[in-house]
């Protein structure tokens, strides 16, 4: 292993057990050394994607087949959506935008403050969220059951990228980005067979007049509640 590897190991090893702590200064402290590396080019993005790829194929590597399981491609939407709910939005004309693109390709962009490089983190570990659940959910699950049902997934925010493929069974990261040119918001990516994307397309085109099985409107709702519940929960805390 380089030298680089080990020293982004031993430093995301020092933020998740921070986390795991409670450590919120810690945590602070360690992305703060994260982000000057970066910024110094003491470090660059290739050994935390190496971080994540051997975290993905490793012991403790992810069950995707169990995933898929529990959070069928149907619940695709549905993550990403709630996801979109439980963000931060500075602009109060909240922008949200579903296209559908060639070759299967969905992609979803809106204007919320964007990832920190802590979310980003969180984003791509297994069973770690920043106590909020805003991107992660409860158990830390909620971009891996999206990875693990299409076939690629992209996504930008911030000064941040990242490529993860699903690779028969292995997610495997292919581009990661943490010192990239500014993306205002969040643009994601992803892309499905096409006769899936199709039926992703008509249940939104019939959303207030059919049950779909990818969304519909008691879904969207149920959503949009279940987010905006956290989120008063966390503000009482």
């Amino acid at each position: 292993m380089s030298e680089s590897y080990e020293t982004v190991e031993k430093l995301l090893g020092d933020f998740f057990e921070r986390n795991t702590a409670g450590d919120k200064e810690g945590m602070k402290s360690v992305i703060d050394d994260i982000q000057g590396k970066l910024k110094s080019g003491q470090v660059d993005s290739s050994p935390f994607k190496d971080y994540f790829n051997n975290m993905y194929a490793g012991r403790g590597a992810i069950n995707v087949a169990g995933i898929a399981k529990d959070y069928p491609r149907e619940s695709i939407i549905r993550e990403l959506l709630q996801n979109v709910f439980g963000c931060d939005y500075e602009d109060p004309n909240i922008k949200v935008m579903i296209e559908f693109l060639d070759e299967g390709q969905v992609k979803l962009t809106y204007n919320e403050t964007g990832f920190t490089l802590a979310q980003v983190f969180y984003y791509l570990s297994v069973g770690r969220n920043d106590g909020d659940k805003k991107r992660e959910g409860r158990f830390g699950l909620g971009a891996k059951s999206v990875f693990a049902n299409v076939d690629w997934f992209k996504m930008r925010s911030n000064d941040y990228s990242l490529r993860v493929v699903n690779d028969d069974g292995t997610l495997k990261v292919r581009e990661l980005e943490l010192n990239g040119q500014h993306f205002p918001h969040t643009e994601i990516v992803f892309a499905l067979p096409e006769n899936e994307q199709e039926a992703l397309h008509e249940n939104l085109t019939t959303l207030t007049s059919k049950k779909g099985v990818y969304i519909n409107m008691v879904d969207l709702c149920f959503a949009f509640i279940r987010k905006m519940n956290l989120k008063a929960v966390e503000e009482e805390e």
